[in-house]
């Protein structure tokens, strides 16, 4: 058990929040961090959002059991599913959530026109709703759900012929519709960002939440004070986990990789 310190921790339902881990690593470097993957019920985004909520409460109580005081939802089908909720029935507990970056993709847009590629249940929640309202006014949003992104990463293929035929299939309508900012909605295209770029080319402009994730989570948690330690909670394959996550990601857990 962790809980005599202040925990950070990073839950998703597998390798894609290691995007915003990556991007927390010199920030929390001197904190007790725990990444979580639910690899076992992966993915989530082709599941309703009451399975994602109840998953997600399931593993936000295991977290908080292990010390955690702020959780990042690294995953935007859980933060769409639960966030509200968990703020509900953990209040003591910091969430901080993933979400579609559509303000910043409608100060970039130059057409009018913004794409956000997230899973399918990332767009049926309210959050989504929510920033069309506050930030879609006089935008074209063009919506593309992509599962087999999410399956690409989670076996490690983030470049090559298949990525790139994948990527290309997804976004080519995309780009035909007149979309020139586009929103990656989900934290596992993190890992497709450069073969993204590659074929949405230099007109175009791409949006990762990931970074801007990380800085809020340095703002609201709580330092530690304890020594340092990086350790991974995973369901399903760990072995399997850990070396992808050095391979996609280039992260390792040197505190080891145990049952979540």
């Amino acid at each position: 058990m962790l809980r005599w310190w202040p925990v950070i921790a990073v839950f998703d339902s597998g390798l894609g929040g290691l995007g915003v881990l990556r991007a927390m690593t010199g920030a929390f470097q001197d904190e007790v961090v725990v990444y979580a993957a639910d690899r076992a019920n992966a993915p989530y985004g082709t599941r309703s959002l009451q399975e994602v909520r109840d998953l997600t409460h399931r593993h936000a109580r295991r977290l908080i059991e292990e010390g955690a005081t702020t959780i990042v939802l690294a995953c935007n089908t859980a933060s769409a599913a639960a966030l509200e909720t968990l703020r509900q029935e953990y209040p003591a507990t910091t969430f901080v959530g993933m979400e579609p970056a559509l303000k910043p993709a409608a100060m970039a847009t130059k057409t009018n026109t913004v794409a956000v590629i997230a899973t399918a249940a990332t767009f049926q929640g309210r959050l989504f709703a929510s920033l069309m309202d506050r930030f879609a006014e006089g935008l074209e949003v063009l919506t593309a759900a992509a599962p087999q992104w999410v399956e690409l990463v989670e076996v490690g293929e983030v470049a090559g012929v298949d990525a790139r035929a994948a990527v290309t299939r997804q976004l080519a309508p995309l780009l035909d519709q007149g979309a020139d900012t586009f929103v990656l909605g989900c934290t596992h295209f993190t890992f497709l960002s450069d073969v993204i770029a590659q074929v949405i080319g230099d007109e175009s402009t791409l949006i990762d939440p990931a970074p801007a994730v990380a800085r809020r989570a340095r703002d609201v948690h709580i330092d530690s004070g304890a020594t340092p330690l990086l350790r991974a909670l995973v369901s399903g394959d760990a072995s399997q986990f850990e070396e992808l996550s050095k391979t996609v990601a280039g992260i390792s857990f040197p505190d080891g990789v145990l049952p979540l």
